[in-house]
């Protein structure tokens, strides 16, 4: 050694590189045998960099786009931030569908024009400005916090627990897995529409849209990132309108009311559409209170871009644009307007609430000849059965007095929840409140200035026309019994309650301090819900799936044991299968061609059609089909909730497991498939 290293320089150059070859072999070889946790990570650490990017990119560009579209005086700063994120979200929904239908939803191509349209932002200064709206916004919130430093800590935990559980992959919401997910996946994998058999390829599909984004560009994460983004906008909504009439601290109870509904907080975690069409609701009724108010119209073409968003997520939306139409109307009588000047609002709020709803009304009138397939008009694929079978006619809690009256207590308990309890859950304060609300109202509506009275009004009268059509839509079909249909009516309801609270200090005496002891049991049932909330998060552990320490697969597995089983059986099937499902919705995941049963009618529609098992069969083999999977549970669930499936059906199921062949089967016996012979 010592003779190589007297050598020429040349010679330790090749001392010094051999010494690097053997200390890079010895330590790939401990890297290889012993997998270093922190290596292991590195993947998903990036991944989770990537989400967390994509997601602030999209949000970013959606305020900027906001303050590009209200830049009338009239709009105060953090109007512009919330309003306009809202409305930027908005646009990134009907641009993410118009791009993916024209096959031009590539990741490359979306990923240039987001960066396009930051740079864009940042240099036209909207960045900047939405940036220093935000700072008004959080230092005009912690300013006027009172003494309740508990509602600081209380929001400040259920942000952290929702934000940390938006971070798993999608598993717990259902509907997720059945098509908020699956649709936008179809058109990027499809290269545009389709005719598909399948409803709810066709309900509006705004918030699809918008996932369009961040799943061409490979995060199906950031999905759940943008549905939580809409809850933190209600939030601050809620907070903004009840200061601008009120005080901070009343404001402040406007967002602890929130944190009082435990399905808010599971919601915002999924890859749902419910919060987004409460934030364009509840946009839309600030916007309407603003014009009256102001009586400047660029708050009307607020609200009927609020509306015609709201009315491209949901066709039960029709309600907010129905309800805005009336208000104006009724300022003919209350205010002596002049009949022209009410048909002037009237058209100048529908034409641009139609306009901007209008792609998913005329893609569905153009492919399926119906605006509202498969509602009203039916069309392809529809026929008087499968509208039968869906509608579920005659299911529902009828014109039975005593169920009527105890619906209120029956959809705070949430025992009556068919399909989910853990997004039906309103929490108690709402049934609590009322009496005070009620007596608020009549109060305010005598004492309070102009302002008050018809935020009260709006806020009121719109929960009382969506309650109205709610419980119609329950009276006659148990499928409409979902609390969370009601949340675009609710959730404005909380501006009057937050008064409401600030009133029982009015019921205070020597003995007893009656708002003193309401926020103790808020404090109370609000630890009780973050806790519980709390140990379900710590109890799938997201934190390990989102730095890549588990496999996607192995949180599925854990969280969706049953589903899991689904995507094995499936997934493990030859490439050229085609697969027919009997009573599954979901199909999330799948790599193989299948076809879902979206109303669970496969069976007892083909049933209709063909009449006996044998040719039933035969024309699923005609169609291409080569197997059958069957949920169990999900056979059970429909036998319990549709009349319709009777024992002649169920003799029919008998008969056609006869005939097929039996594959595989989950563990625990849920999911069964079937090869067709």
């Amino acid at each position: 050694m010592r003779q190589i290293l007297n050598k020429t320089d040349g010679g330790k150059v090749g001392v010094g590189i051999l010494f690097l070859v053997w200390a890079t072999v010895v330590l790939s070889a401990i890297f290889v045998f012993q997998k270093p946790v922190a290596l292991q990570v590195l993947s998903g650490l990036g991944f989770l960099a990537w989400t967390l990017g994509v997601w602030g990119v999209i949000v970013a560009i959606a305020a900027g786009v906001g303050y590009l579209l209200l830049t009338a005086s009239t709009f105060e700063p953090i109007e512009k931030l919330l309003l306009g994120t809202g409305i930027g979200l908005g646009f990134f929904g009907l641009a993410g569908f118009i791009l993916a239908a024209f096959n031009l939803a590539n990741p490359y191509l979306l990923l240039c024009v987001l960066l396009l349209l930051l740079a864009w932002q940042a240099f036209s200064g909207t960045l900047r400005m939405a940036l220093e709206s935000f700072r008004i916004l959080f230092g005009s919130i912690t300013k006027f916090a009172g003494q309740a430093a508990w509602m600081h800590f209380a929001v400040g935990v259920a942000l952290t627990l929702v934000f940390t559980q938006s971070l798993a992959p999608p598993a717990d919401g259902f509907d997720s897995l059945f098509y908020h997910l699956p649709v936008p996946a179809m058109w990027l994998r499809d290269g545009g529409l389709r005719l598909v058999d399948m409803p709810h390829y066709w309900f509006p599909g705004l918030v699809e849209g918008m996932f369009v984004w961040p799943m061409a560009l490979g995060s199906d994460i950031v999905t759940q990132l943008l549905h939580m983004t809409f809850a933190v906008l209600i939030a601050l909504l809620l907070w903004f309108w009840v200061f601008s009439i009120s005080d901070g601290a009343t404001a402040w109870w406007a967002m602890v009311l929130l944190l009082t509904i435990p399905a808010f907080l599971w919601l915002a975690t999924w890859a749902y559409t419910d919060l987004a069409l409460s934030f364009f609701t509840l946009g839309a009724l600030y916007s309407l209170w603003r014009w009256r108010d102001t009586g400047n119209s660029h708050w009307l073409n607020v609200t009927a871009l609020m509306a015609g968003f709201a009315m491209g997520i949901k066709y039960t939306s029709f309600v907010l644009p129905v309800f805005v139409v009336i208000f104006i109307f009724a300022r003919w009588f209350t205010k002596k307007a002049a009949i022209s000047d009410i048909l002037r609002n009237i058209v100048q709020f529908s034409v641009l609430a139609l306009l901007v709803a209008s792609p998913w009304y005329l893609r569905n009138w153009i492919w399926m000849q119906n605006p509202f397939y498969p509602f009203v008009f039916g069309g392809m694929f529809w026929d008087s059965f499968r509208a039968a079978w869906y509608s579920g006619a005659g299911t529902g809690i009828g014109w039975n007095l005593p169920e009527l009256l105890l619906l209120p207590l029956n959809i705070t308990l949430g025992h009556r929840e068919l399909f989910n309890l853990w997004d039906g859950r309103i929490g108690p304060f709402f049934l609590i409140l009322i009496p005070v609300t009620v007596w608020t109202t009549r109060k305010m509506s005598k004492t309070a200035d102009s302002r008050i009275r018809s935020a009260f009004e709006l806020s009121v009268l719109f929960f009382c026309l969506s309650a109205l059509f709610w419980t119609l839509g329950v009276v006659n079909t148990a499928s409409l019994w979902q609390t969370r249909l009601l949340f675009p009516g609710l959730l404005p309801l909380i501006v009057p309650m937050a008064f409401s609270i600030r009133e029982l200090r009015l019921l205070d005496t020597n003995m007893i301090r009656i708002s003193v002891v309401f926020s103790y049991l808020v404090i109370l049932f609000i630890s009780l819900t973050l806790l519980d909330f709390g140990l379900l998060v710590l109890k799938r552990h997201p934190l390990a799936v989102m730095v890549g320490i588990e496999t996607r697969q192995d949180y599925l597995r854990r969280i969706q044991p049953g589903y899991s089983e689904a995507l094995r059986l499936v997934n493990r099937l030859p490439e050229e299968a085609n697969v027919l499902f009997l009573f599954e919705q979901r199909s999330y995941g799948m790599t193989n061609k299948v076809f879902i049963d979206a109303i669970y009618d496969n069976l007892a529609h083909a049933l209709y059609r063909w009449g006996r098992t044998e040719r039933l069969l035969a024309a699923w083999k005609q169609s291409g089909y080569t197997h059958v999977l069957l949920s169990r549970y999900g056979l059970e669930m429909t036998r319990a909730s549709n009349p319709l499936f009777d024992l002649a059906k169920w003799a029919e199921l008998s008969r056609l497991e006869g005939l097929l062949s039996e594959v595989d089967r989950s563990s625990d016996g849920n999911y069964v498939l079937y090869s067709i012979p």
